[in-house]
């Protein structure tokens, strides 16, 4: 296995990589969009030309919080030094227990590193706070289950 800081650094790579296409792929989606509303505009069908309009419009706003999201997950990456180790779980920490290895920054789902598996999640998720501010050695509670921390990196 590659040692902590290579595996820290591929899951924020990984996660980065996550955000950034569903950045582009909802930006693509809301020039799509765009150019909808501007063709429904050009029409003056009556009631079916406004409800096409405001089902366009929410899906816009839909698409523009989505957005704002992944904003804020790549402001989360940002703040995350892979070199950075602490004692206590915290975000950005790589997360060794016996059902997962966990990496708390977005929750970006899984990737495979060197035949493990290292799960992105985010540390507003409800596991993370089950972990964040333990150490090596202490145990926490999933779902009814008691797991220990092997390490943190």
């Amino acid at each position: 296995m590659k040692t902590y800081p290579n595996i820290k650094k591929q899951a924020l790579r990984f996660c980065s990589q996550w955000a950034k296409q569903r950045q582009q792929a909802i930006q693509k989606k809301e020039t799509h969009l765009k150019e909808a509303l501007l063709g429904a505009s050009k029409s003056s069908a009556g009631d079916k030309h406004n409800t096409e309009r405001a089902m366009l419009q929410l899906e816009r706003e839909q698409l523009g919080n989505q957005l704002a999201v992944l904003e804020r997950d790549l402001e989360v990456i940002d703040r995350i030094d892979p070199e950075t180790i602490n004692d206590r779980i915290h975000l950005g920490s790589l997360v060794y227990a016996p059902n997962a290895i966990y990496f708390i920054c977005v929750s970006a789902g899984v990737f495979n590193e060197d035949n493990s598996q290292v799960v992105a999640i985010s540390s507003a998720a409800p596991i993370a706070r089950a972990m964040i501010g333990m150490a090596s050695g202490d145990s926490f509670t999933w779902q009814g289950k008691q797991y220990p921390i092997l390490a943190v990196y």
